[in-house]
């Protein structure tokens, strides 16, 4: 059962993750350059909070 619950847990965060970005894409609000240089790093894992190189 604690299993199950996992799963959906991964599964639903995921899938809200997806829809959250994409929509995010879809608008593309006003933000500045730092904004547009973290998400254009967006493949890479994440690697804690950095200052941007």
């Amino acid at each position: 059962m604690l299993i199950f619950v996992l799963i959906s847990l991964l599964i639903g965060a995921a899938l809200g993750f997806l829809v959250a970005f994409l929509i995010f894409r879809n608008n593309k609000p006003a933000q500045p350059q730092t904004f547009v240089a973290q998400q254009q790093g967006f493949g890479q894992p994440p690697q804690g909070p950095h200052p941007p190189r």
